[in-house]
């Protein structure tokens, strides 16, 4: 995994709108929008990982191949 600018870019506006959210709305806000942005922060900052993920998912769902570009 490499870490690169716009994956420092991601997680600082990942944290600036949970601080905003904390300041604005409360904490319980500022928690739920934490809980929302944490799978697209994943996708950013772990895609290999999360591209070649076979197996099952929930409900039902399964993954049978790897992702290929």
């Amino acid at each position: 995994m490499e870490i690169t600018i716009r994956k420092h870019v991601a997680l600082a506006m990942a944290m600036a709108s949970v601080l905003g959210m904390l300041v604005t709305m409360g904490r319980h806000a500022a928690a739920a929008g934490a809980a929302s942005i944490v799978a697209p922060l994943a996708r950013i900052w772990f895609p290999e990982e999360i591209g070649s993920y076979t197996g099952y998912l929930g409900r039902g769902a399964t993954i049978t191949r790897r992702h290929s570009r």
